[in-house]
């Protein structure tokens, strides 16, 4: 699963959070399954330095992109690549 998140709120937890129940509650089965954040809008935040270390911790693997100026996409391709690997050895 991948959890897309726009990173200009100041409700990234919030937000994570109320997704996460909202799957629970529609199948607890999809929430168990491995996961990966994507923080975007990366580019209007002045210190990135959030995107190397998480703003909050919410417990899965997380990369931070920005699809308007399209940096850091390779990397988010490697990391669904290797969670589609981890939901085949399942």
């Amino acid at each position: 699963l991948v959890y897309l998140i726009d990173a200009a709120e100041d409700t990234i937890n919030e937000t994570y959070t109320t997704l996460r129940s909202e799957l629970e509650d529609y199948n607890p089965e999809l929430a168990n399954r491995p996961s990966l954040i994507v923080l975007n809008k990366k580019d209007i935040w002045e210190d990135e330095s959030m995107f190397s270390t998480p703003p909050v911790d919410l417990g899965y693997p997380y990369v931070g992109i920005s699809a308007l100026t399209d940096s850091n996409l390779t990397p988010l391709k490697f990391k669904i690549w290797d969670l589609l690997q981890e939901c085949e050895e399942e």
